[in-house]
């Protein structure tokens, strides 16, 4: 399907004891909704939060109709927290935002018009509002993704933007922070159109990331092992339909380069 107007979005918007984030970015995301005039649902996902999280996230759900929750009793990983969104999704196109509040919500809608021309669309960071240790941690990774993965993107765990109809038949085996590569390497091993675009993003403004903790950091040694074994000895994916609307999109795009 060619898309002839702004697609909707669902954010899924995955907060592991973010009691002091969640609801400025849950405001934001709303507030570019309705700057951008764009349809769209914001869908909490409570991973087994154990501070006040959860109740802040019901209340906003009683303020918004646009909002909805997800509550998991324990936390069960962002990869897992992302794949339950996508499963309650309503909107043409999905994606994720962070509960911890460090994107810019408005960014989003900048690029769903190339929906018309493509079924992905992959941001990469154009600002260092990071610390040094993080980006260096952060570029180390993308080379790891590159080298395992062959997935050769400028960044792999920015919040993508998947048109929804492509994730019905795809099978991940990471639940935690490794399912972004994962999900892009199957996804674009299958055909499926991709765009890169800049992106910008802001600091935490309280709390801190739990990538940096030891079990964190050995899950995502886990799970990259896991994906490339799978990539290894996996039967080469299937193909798409040649009349599907991907393969047309991109007979039209080689026609225009000649």
């Amino acid at each position: 399907m060619v898309l002839t107007h702004s697609p909707s979005i669902s954010i899924v918007v995955p907060a592991l004891n973010e009691e002091d984030n969640i609801k400025a970015a849950v405001n934001s995301a709303l507030l570019a909704l309705d700057d951008a005039n764009v349809k769209g649902e914001i869908i909490i996902i409570n991973d087994g939060s154990t501070d006040n999280t959860g109740r802040i996230a019901e209340e906003m759900k009683q303020s918004d109709k646009r909002i909805s929750v997800i509550h998991h009793s324990t936390p069960m990983g962002m990869g897992y927290s992302f794949w339950d969104g996508v499963s309650k999704a309503n909107n043409e196109v999905v994606t994720i935002f962070g509960g911890d509040n460090e994107g810019v919500p408005s960014e989003y809608f900048l690029y769903l018009h190339l929906f018309k021309y493509v079924d992905i669309v992959v941001p990469f960071f154009t600002n260092a509002q990071r610390s040094a240790l993080r980006v260096v941690i952060s570029k180390v990774y993308s080379i790891a993704v590159k080298i395992l993965l062959g997935l050769k993107v400028h960044h792999s765990t920015s919040p993508v933007l998947y048109r929804r109809s492509i994730l019905n038949d795809i099978n991940l085996r990471s639940h935690g922070f490794c399912y972004q590569p994962e999900l892009l390497f199957k996804t674009i091993r299958r055909g499926y159109l991709y765009a890169e675009v800049p992106f910008f993003t802001l600091s935490r403004v309280s709390g801190k990331s739990s990538i940096f903790r030891l079990k964190s950091i050995l899950n995502i040694v886990y799970d990259f092992s896991i994906i490339f074994l799978d990539r290894l000895f996996s039967k080469k994916q299937e193909e798409l339909d040649p009349s599907s609307a991907t393969v047309c999109r991109r007979k039209k795009v080689e026609k225009l380069l000649g």
